[in-house]
């Protein structure tokens, strides 16, 4: 069947979940954002800048699955490369498609706008593959295979890839073959069982194992099936902050977040309990390790990636996550850990005092329901919560890896287009939100029920930790942020509300008032001492300044 060329890779990313894409326009991509536009399985997202629409593609994909940012040739898709290469640390799964010049103009070497004004075009795609993994430059002859190949290639490999769409080719027709994508990773079903085997002999030399899963296991989909594996194996199970949610924290198994030598005593037992790790998409990074200070080094750890699996110096490849977990559920493997887990769940009762960084997250974590999505930002935020238990059905996003401040706030507009029937809840500090503010008038524009938590503490508190507590460069220019979504707002957009609280009483008040309901947007400006910190930041914090030879 004949099909336009855009049309046809709107009808494939619609096959892939992606029902919103977020951008910017300019005027190489143009001519694709009218087809979007028009489009009735996708929705355009305008955003208040490029970099803030590859946070929200970025937020978007950790809940859909995939995510699209559509950019113009040379200054938009720069300026969203911070984004792309955030997802490309943290394996997410994002479309950047650009809009690019027209062959003309490349053959001839034309010096046009936006270029480097060398006559060079290929400058910004060798940019890209050093953050992408995988890339293609369509044309009309084989545009159809290139866009199934790039989609299916980033689903299934967890990714991103960059797409460059010259701005010619944009309505030419091409023959299209609309069978289903391949999104299906198959293991090799004899290196699965030779896995099996061997992990069984591993489990059997032990006296003691228990589990630790990370992103990998949210990026796979396979926290269900992780649960199934956790309940089939009865040992102790863990999770790095940036895996957090993988495994339900209501669980009876769950022993808490792991984060190395500052872990809680339970946490610290059972790593102490053990001679065999079993590693479920883990990567061990400073911001979670307590910068790689681990529990106990002494131990045997079986490595269970996306694609491949290590145990000690063999490499098992070709063996999907999923499918390994999967295994060893149904698996005879008989798994033992003596450790008896508590789990202590005590009621907060608000006191009539100034707000502390560790008491707000108490209270936080008697907020959360069922379902929440909470994007947390780095720093403060991201550390305070990290080890809030969350309740059943919570998903908890950050990015610890990459740590690009100002990545929460476009996240959550993210999240929230991804999923509008759960509750969106950001965790934010004032000096992230001053980089990314202006995306709370999208989500006012798009009529989102989002709840933005903002911490007005004067100024950077992870770097005043680290390093220059009193600095000049750690302070930023006070705003009045609970007046600010009323700037963003008109006659005419559903009104958002907005609060300010200093203490526990007048928090726990307007939780219970956001509780009743609101009809638009919810702000809170929550103020704090400027030095006040949560305790596994202020560990943290030593222990980085440690690492920077302050």
């Amino acid at each position: 069947m004949k099909m336009k060329i855009a049309d046809y890779l709107i009808k494939r990313l619609h096959e892939v979940h992606v029902d919103h894409i977020f951008g910017v326009p300019g005027d190489y991509n143009l001519g694709f954002l009218d087809y979007v536009e028009d489009s009735k399985e996708v929705d355009w997202i305008g955003c208040c800048n490029e970099l803030n629409a590859g946070y929200a593609a970025d937020g978007y994909a950790r809940i859909r699955g995939m995510g699209a940012v559509a950019t113009t040739y040379g200054v938009g898709e720069l300026s969203a490369i911070n984004a792309t290469a955030g997802s490309f640390a943290e394996s997410v799964p994002v479309i950047h498609i650009a809009g690019v010049p027209s062959s003309m103009v490349k053959d001839n070497r034309l010096f046009v706008h936006h270029s480097t004004g060398r006559g060079e075009f290929d400058t910004f795609d060798r940019i890209f593959r050093e953050v992408t993994g995988f890339q293609t430059t369509l044309n009309e002859y084989d545009a159809a295979d290139e866009i199934d190949r790039l989609i299916e290639s980033v689903y299934k490999f967890k990714l991103p890839g960059y797409l460059e769409f010259p701005v010619d080719i944009v309505s030419k027709e091409i023959d299209v073959d609309m069978k289903p994508l391949d999104l299906c990773v198959r293991s090799n079903p004899d290196t699965l069982k030779q896995l099996v085997d061997a992990i069984a002999e591993e489990v059997k030399n032990s006296k003691a194992q228990h589990i630790i899963a990370d992103y990998k296991v949210l990026r796979a989909a396979a926290t269900k099936e992780m649960e199934e594996f956790v309940n089939y194996a009865k040992i102790p199970v863990s999770t790095l902050s940036m895996g957090k949610t993988a495994v339900s924290e209501e669980n009876p198994y769950f022993a808490g977040v792991f984060t190395g030598a500052i872990s809680s005593e339970q946490v610290k037992k059972v790593a102490n309990s053990s001679d065999l790790v079993l590693l479920f998409g883990v990567k061990f990074t400073d911001t979670t390790t307590a910068g790689f200070q681990f529990i106990n080094n002494d131990k045997k750890w079986i490595q269970i990636g996306l694609t491949q699996t290590r145990i000690g110096e063999k490499v098992y490849t070709g063996v999907y996550i999923t499918d390994v977990i999967k295994a060893l559920t149904a698996s005879n493997i008989k798994f033992t850990n003596s450790v008896k887990l508590e789990h202590k769940k005590e009621k907060f009762v608000p006191k009539d005092a100034p707000l502390t960084q560790d008491r707000y997250y108490e209270l936080i974590g008697a907020f959360l329901k069922k379902g929440d999505v909470v994007v947390a930002e780095t720093g403060t935020s991201y550390f305070g919560c990290s080890t809030v238990p969350f309740p059943q059905g919570a998903t908890f996003v950050g990015q610890p890896l990459w740590g690009s401040i100002g990545y929460a706030c476009p996240a959550v507009l993210g999240t929230n287009m991804a999923d509008k029937n759960r509750r969106n809840i950001l965790l934010i500090g004032d000096g992230s939100f001053q980089l990314t503010a202006q995306e709370v008038s999208t989500m006012i524009r798009q009529k989102l029920k989002t709840i933005l938590f903002v911490i007005n503490n004067d100024g950077y508190t992870i770097e005043r930790i680290i390093h220059g507590k009193h600095r000049e460069y750690n302070h930023t220019q006070m705003w009045n942020y609970a007046e600010l979504p009323k700037v963003f707002a008109t006659k005419g957009d559903v009104q958002p509300t907005t609060f300010k609280v200093s203490t526990e009483k007048e928090l726990a008040k307007v939780m219970e008032t956001i509780d009743k309901g609101c009809d638009g947007l919810v702000l809170v400006e929550v103020t704090m001492g400027m030095l006040d910190a949560p305790q596994v930041l202020r560990d943290e914090g030593i222990l980085f300044s440690k690492q920077n030879n302050y």
